[in-house]
């Protein structure tokens, strides 16, 4: 951990300079970002392993980046270039060398980025695979693909919504999670599934409406228990006291 929090710091503060240098005009106009990244390497022979991968990372030829990376050295930074050539490939347009290497890291969002981009086809197995995706998914795998879908795909289906809807609820989403059930056909919405959404309501300050969703739970007794506690919570918030009661 100390290691790798003085390597991040050198590095932050190499690429402040180089790029501060290279924002005022000081670099060379006839150099390239690359060089710009070897020259410091030469003057910083500390940090050098970090810049030889900047510099590959603005390099098209692979072979001359395959060269570079030989000169890396240190194992945290050597650890960085298969996502530095993954990404140094599909920067320079060689989407399917880029999609097979980002398929090899753990990158699935990435490489569903990807394959949505070569065709009509694969976009349409994308979506399927991206809902499924996200359904199985928690935390912030949830976030980083619900965001790719709903910038790829601005007519979710309502079944769509739900499952997302559902994923955002366990991820603490609750933003998504609202506009995820709001777009869902509400017969589709499960006892559990209302009482997440009342959650979501009263998450993002609908405490009226949360109070409303609540009062559908119905069973089991244990949920219709806590929605009605709930939902006396969310009249409350909402300056409702006798209807609390």
């Amino acid at each position: 951990m100390r290691l790798a929090s003085i390597a991040a710091l050198l590095l932050a503060v190499a690429c402040e300079h180089a790029d501060s240098d290279i924002a005022h005009g000081q670099a060379a106009a006839a150099d390239t970002a690359a060089t710009v990244w070897l020259a410091r390497a030469k003057g910083q022979p500390e940090i050098a392993s970090w810049l030889y991968l900047r510099a590959a990372a603005a390099t098209s030829d692979s072979s001359a980046r395959r060269d570079l990376y030989t000169r890396v050295q240190l194992p945290l930074a050597r650890e960085r270039i298969p996502w530095v050539e993954a990404a140094a490939l599909e920067h320079f347009g060689d989407t399917l060398s880029a999609l097979k290497a980002y398929s090899a890291l753990p990158a699935p969002v990435t490489v569903f980025r990807i394959r949505a981009a070569t065709g009509a086809a694969a976009r349409d197995s994308v979506r399927t695979a991206l809902v499924a995706f996200i359904s199985s998914s928690g935390g912030d795998a949830v976030r980083e693909a619900t965001s790719l879908f709903d910038k790829l795909f601005t007519d979710a289906r309502p079944e769509e919504q739900l499952a997302i809807a559902r994923a955002a609820v366990r991820a603490g989403l609750w933003a998504r999670a609202r506009s995820g059930f709001e777009a869902s056909n509400n017969a589709a919405l499960s006892q559990t599934d209302r009482f997440a959404f009342g959650t979501a309501l009263s998450r993002t300050n609908a405490d009226r409406r949360a109070a409303e969703v609540y009062a559908t739970v119905k069973s089991p007794t244990s949920l219709a228990n806590a929605a009605r506690y709930q939902s006396a919570r969310a009249l409350l918030a909402a300056g409702d006291d006798p209807g609390a009661r």
